[in-house]
């Protein structure tokens, strides 16, 4: 029993000193992540960069012994923490608890988000917030089209499709996915994901072309 006890404090406090380490590491990313976010203010650069995380989630998932679903959440929280030295994002979401669950999973914790009871609510609040979160429906891209707003990112929540709309596009990388919108015969909206971006209107699909269509905005593949 003695030789139990010792061998656990022993690792334990191997587990302390990794902890440190951990520590003294974020504390030189939020350094370094500071300098970004005055580089950005001189620049008006976006705080939050959709594409920019993925690449980091993409190289990290590249790691043999833990997974990118294992390791995204960890880095979620990492990223939000350091993003908060920059600026506290401000989001609208609708009060359900998979609307929050997304928000956690899009930006981590360190976010300012105010509740909304509708979507036309949320919507007709859109320039109060740096985001909105909605889930997709048919109301969500009809409103869509009458605000300044953009797709820049999505994500699931057991079955339901939340998308992140700002007011600034992704940039044009290879990783980019375009979202578009189509009616069923039904009058019911489908959308199309076609790999890289394109300018809205000017773009030619042969899959959508000829058909009414509504750009919804891009969105990072990791």
């Amino acid at each position: 029993m003695v030789k139990i006890t010792y061998n656990l404090s022993k690792i334990r406090e191997e587990i302390d000193k990794i902890d440190k380490e951990i520590v003294n590491l974020i504390k030189e990313r939020i350094k370094l992540v500071s300098k970004v976010g005055e580089i950005k203010a001189d620049t008006r650069e976006r705080i939050y960069v959709p594409e920019r995380e993925a690449e980091i989630f993409s190289t990290l998932g590249k790691n043999e012994n833990l997974s990118i679903e294992t390791i995204k959440p960890i880095f979620t929280e990492i990223i939000s923490t350091c993003r908060a030295f920059e600026d506290i994002l401000s989001v609208g979401i609708l009060d359900s608890k998979n609307s929050l669950l997304a928000l956690k999973e899009f930006l981590g914790s360190q976010v300012n988000y105010t509740f909304f009871s509708n979507l036309e609510n949320l919507f007709f609040n859109w320039n109060k917030f740096d985001y909105i979160l909605t889930p997709i429906s048919n109301e969500m891209i009809d409103l869509l089209q009458n605000f300044s707003l953009t797709t820049v990112n999505i994500l699931t929540i057991e079955k339901e499709h939340f998308f992140l709309l700002g007011k600034y596009e992704n940039s044009n990388r290879e990783n980019i996915t375009s979202i578009f919108a189509l009616k069923n015969n039904e009058n019911r909206y489908y959308l199309e994901f076609i790999s890289g971006h394109y300018s809205y209107p000017n773009f030619n699909i042969s899959r959508i072309k000829n058909q009414n269509y509504i750009f919804l905005g891009t969105f990072p593949k990791i």
